[in-house]
């Protein structure tokens, strides 16, 4: 049921439509290529095109040539399926390859489950040179086939004319489910390892007066004291305003929280004194008649000549122009306020058919290749302006991975609503995003902001981070020690895995047993069988990182499974042993990492040990030598911790943190006094014990060895 919508005379007709004469010819075969051209005649008039046929890898490619006149082209079914479980026939979503956003949203592409095969089929988003690109919504295998995808359409400029076709399809067929998968041919990002290091941090500034930015840097300031030392921070728009005054498209700092000199003395504290990377909030999408920029000129338009709105109060700007506005403001920025980043916001959020601007006179007008190129090229040289990391919101960010450095990760599935909800609904299913996004750029979260600790739903958020190959992210301001257990769960794991290739990746049925790695299914088995619905994975890494996740929600079952400690902390002992992971439970193990959220003796025990690192949080009641026998861990002299602490190296901290006296082998122990909102700082060295604290407080401290 699939082909070319054409415009015949004045008729719109399909390979189905009835009483139209179609005649195709070959007109070239060889070795690996072949062509034909196809007539279709209505009542006198035609249609004509040309079909090329060739192999990419191990891909056929279907070129669609023809003049002006078609409306689209359709993918049609993947028909002779059989839609009874006993055929083994199922489509797949797959977690992170979408199409729907906020303008459309009929659905995501899949990929089709049967005989023992994979199938999947797409257009080639660069050559394009249709409006928009759309898929079905559904999972339903019909008498009629399967839809997996639907395709192209055309729409008119806002003088009447199209443009003439032209597609490239790419249809995969394969026994193995990461060979039916798009590639992306973009180059990784450069900033592997500042991915790798820092958590993100998304900073909305409550305060409206110029007590904004010192109230902001009081709080980085106590996040830094509490160990949170490797921070990417961003502001959001009100960096930029104080009410409603417009937000883009502009270089001038909010005058009600002091303007330019302001910001940018605030900017050289968290850079200088934090040694946090640093990026303000851009947006070359949302166009405001308030600005003093603004031209109607330069806003889109949709086919009738009607202005498009973007965000309330505002308009969607062209994005040639976005580009050309980027091309200055971004090196302005970047020498007035010292910023060594930028949070480019929207641009992966929508699809580029949602942003098409069909006024006529606009170069490369009516085609989404227009917009996907000009937005790539302007996150490019925002990277070179900056000369540092590009974050934008994500949804679509697959089609820019690597073009830019991060994005949310936002889990966009067909029937998940609501901004908190992303990622409750979503399956487990890794491949695509650590087979294809994450060799190219680190993004960041399954969601917009990180939960409460307090919400049933929280583990759940940082589980299926870590699984997806996520960095971590902070929602600020917030309430300092609760916020940095969410740093000190993720950072020094992230650090293993963020952009490291994968070399296998094992799922877990629901059956009820201790889980071996032997017992596990790969990827092709896992997809035939349904289990990835399970929630239950493992992952690992090229360097050695085995990390196992139970990424089901409250009041799902725990997961038992088997697994040694890693060698620094083993003595020797290389045996299994067993891990109980509650829903929205992790363990991860490395040569010289162990990193969980597991359940021992009863309660969920948060730990991340390395050998020059420790954090703990004991859960409901406090850590005892009970606890440490069960994790076959001998700790020397005994550790007990009553409220979650972490211990890092002196070089970790500030020097102004520290008091002068301290030598070179010292830890520093960080005990986080939830009453207090802060810490009690003790460095612990061969001559006794330094006790800083801001709270006022005594608490005993220890030192600690392996």
């Amino acid at each position: 049921g699939g082909g070319i919508v054409a415009q015949v005379g004045s008729r719109q007709v399909n390979p189905r439509t009835p009483r139209v004469d179609r005649n195709c010819e070959i007109i070239e075969v060889a070795e690996r290529h072949a062509a034909m051209r196809c007539t279709w005649v209505w009542q006198d008039e035609s249609y004509e095109f040309e079909l090329r046929f060739f192999p990419a890898g191990k891909s056929l490619v279907i070129e669609v040539e023809g003049p002006v006149g078609a409306r689209g082209v359709s993918l049609g079914r993947v028909q002779d399926v059989s839609p009874t479980p006993d055929g083994g026939a199922r489509v797949v979503e797959v977690p992170y390859w979408s199409l729907a956003t906020d303008a459309y949203r009929e659905g995501n592409p899949k990929v089709l489950s049967s005989g023992g095969l994979f199938v999947s089929t797409y257009m080639d988003w660069y050559v394009s040179n249709a409006s928009r690109q759309y898929a079905v919504r559904g999972s339903e295998i019909t008498a009629e086939g399967a839809a997996i995808n639907v395709g192209s359409q055309y729409l008119p400029l806002t003088d009447g004319s199209y443009h003439p076709l032209f597609e490239r399809i790419v249809l995969n067929v394969s026994s193995h489910f990461e060979e039916v998968l798009p590639a992306i041919p973009n180059p990784p990002s450069p900033y592997k390892e500042r991915l790798q290091q820092t958590v993100f941090a998304s900073y909305f500034t409550a305060d409206a007066g110029k007590e904004s930015w010192p109230n902001a840097l009081a709080h980085l300031r106590e996040l830094r004291a509490l160990g949170v030392t490797h921070l990417f921070v961003r502001t959001h728009e009100e960096a930029w305003r104080d009410g409603g005054e417009s937000y883009t498209i502009r270089v001038d700092a909010a005058p009600g929280k002091g303007g330019n000199e302001a910001l940018a003395e605030y900017v050289r504290a968290v850079r200088s004194e934090l040694g946090y990377d640093f990026s303000l909030y851009t947006n070359y999408v949302d166009y405001a008649p308030v600005n003093a920029n603004f031209s109607e000129q330069w806003v889109v338009r949709t086919s009738s000549g009607d202005m498009v709105r973007a965000w309330p109060r505002t308009y969607m700007i062209n994005s040639t122009v976005a580009w050309a506005y980027e091309s200055v403001i971004a090196p302005t920025l970047a020498e007035r306020y010292g910023v060594n980043g930028s949070y480019t916001d929207v641009h992966t959020a929508r699809a580029p058919w949602d942003n098409v601007d069909y006024d006529h006179r606009a170069p490369g007008a009516g085609m989404f290749k227009t917009v996907f190129q000009d937005y790539g090229s302007l996150l490019l040289h925002d990277r070179a302006a900056y000369q540092g990391m590009v974050m934008s919101e994500g949804r679509l960010h697959w089609m820019f991975a690597g073009l830019t450095d991060s994005n949310y990760g936002l889990l966009w599935m067909e029937d998940i609503g609501g901004w908190e909800h992303f990622f409750t609904g979503a399956p487990l299913l890794l491949d695509f995003q650590l087979k294809r996004i994450h060799p190219l750029q680190g993004d960041t979260n399954v969601t917009y902001h990180t939960l409460s600790t307090g919400d049933p739903r929280y583990y759940q958020q940082i589980a299926m981070t870590i699984a997806f190959g996520n960095r971590g992210h902070l929602s600020l301001p917030g309430q300092a020690d609760l916020v940095a257990r969410t740093y000190h769960l993720v950072q020094r794991l992230q650090e293993r895995y963020v952009m490291e290739p994968v070399a296998w990746i094992g799922y877990a049925t629901e059956e009820a047993r201790i889980w071996t790695r032997e017992h596990l299914l790969p990827t092709d088995d896992a997809v035939r069988r349904g289990a990835y619905l399970a929630n239950r994975a493992v992952v690992e890494y090229e360097n050695g990182l085995r990390i196992w996740v139970n990424g089901n929600g409250p009041g799902e079952a725990a997961w038992s499974i088997a697994e040694s400690l890693p060698a620094f902390l083993a003595n020797g002992d290389a045996e299994s042993r067993e891990w109980i992971l509650p829903p929205g439970g992790w363990l991860a193990v490395h040569d010289d990492l162990l990193a969980m959220s597991a359940l021992v003796n009863g309660r969920r025990l948060d730990l991340v040990i390395a050998p020059d690192y420790m954090y703990v949080n004991p859960g409901t009641r406090p850590l005892d030598r009970a606890d440490w026998e069960a994790l076959g861990i001998t700790v020397s002299p005994l550790l007990e911790a009553d409220a979650p602490l972490a211990i890092l190296p002196r070089e970790e901290l500030l020097e102004r943190d520290l008091p002068s006296d301290i030598g070179d082998r010292s830890h520093v122990l960080i005990v986080l006094d939830r009453p207090d909102r802060f810490a009690t700082v003790r460095i612990a060295t061969e001559a006794g014990i330094h006790e800083l604290t801001a709270a006022g407080r005594t608490r005993r401290a220890v030192n600690l060895s392996w």
